[in-house]
């Protein structure tokens, strides 16, 4: 079973996976797609917590993304982008 996340609101991103037979089972809510994916990520087995260095990579993306590239964007994007910053905000704390 693999878990995923769906948008089931406008704000919402819900977790959970899909049944054989095609039901959805709904597993967390969340406010920002960040942190559904991080759940997700969890879910399926990932490690909770960053490495430093893939903390220190997601930032210099970050940064280079929300330098010139910011303006030109879709809207949509830019709230990708947006999604990510607040995602590493807790790990560049931790760091801190």
């Amino acid at each position: 079973m693999n878990w995923v996340y769906v948008q089931s609101e406008k704000e919402l991103w819900t977790t959970g996976h899909y049944k054989p037979n095609g039901d959805w089972c709904s597993e967390s809510d969340h406010s920002t797609r960040a942190e559904a994916a991080a759940r997700v990520h969890y879910l399926n087995g990932g490690n909770t917590a960053p490495t430093q260095a893939l903390v220190t990579a997601a930032q210099v993306l970050a940064n280079e993304i929300e330098g010139p590239l910011m303006p030109t964007m879709r809207p949509e994007l830019r709230a990708i982008v947006r999604d990510f910053r607040d995602a590493l905000a807790p790990f560049q704390e931790e760091q801190q």
